[in-house]
């Protein structure tokens, strides 16, 4: 109801590519998203939400389900075999440090709608789903008369 007035607009700078995963910078200046746009592999960028228009690529070699973190001042997204890390620094624009790799994912995204890891707001604490070493299997038993195994006793 507050946004009645508004009218839907398209974000500058965005290609014609398969775009997914936005996410807002927690100060909702900026948001990063993956996209084909521009090739085959996807790609992390992000675009000026207010202020000057401008769109960067985060990722170098391929990546996808971005997450800020540290109050905007970092992006973590899935690439390169595993987690890879940017600085972001707004004080003056926009500006994106070199990527590098966290860690390697045991298990990486099954579409493009899931995530098997997550990280804390702050950035320190990372979870990640991994898959059981091996498979426990066993006989099973399946007593159908129990009274009278235990009257036998």
């Amino acid at each position: 109801p507050d946004s009645a007035d508004k009218l839907l607009r398209p974000f500058p700078g965005v290609g014609a590519g398969f775009i997914a995963q936005a996410v807002l910078s927690p100060d909702g200046r900026w948001l990063a998203y993956a996209s084909t746009d521009g090739g085959t592999n996807p790609q992390v960028y992000v675009i000026s939400l207010s202020g000057t228009p401008g769109r960067w690529q985060i990722s170098t070699q391929g990546g996808y389900m971005p997450v800020w973190t540290r109050g905007g001042r970092e992006l973590v997204f899935e690439g390169e075999g595993g987690l890879v890390a940017v600085d972001i620094d707004t004080a003056s624009g926009f500006h994106a440090g070199t990527p590098t790799k966290l860690f390697a994912l045991p298990v990486t995204a099954l579409s493009p709608t899931d995530r098997t890891w997550g990280c804390s707001e702050d950035g320190q604490r990372f979870f990640v789903l991994v898959s059981p070493r091996r498979v426990v299997s066993g006989d099973i038993e399946v007593v159908t008369d129990f009274a009278s195994l235990v009257n036998r006793k």
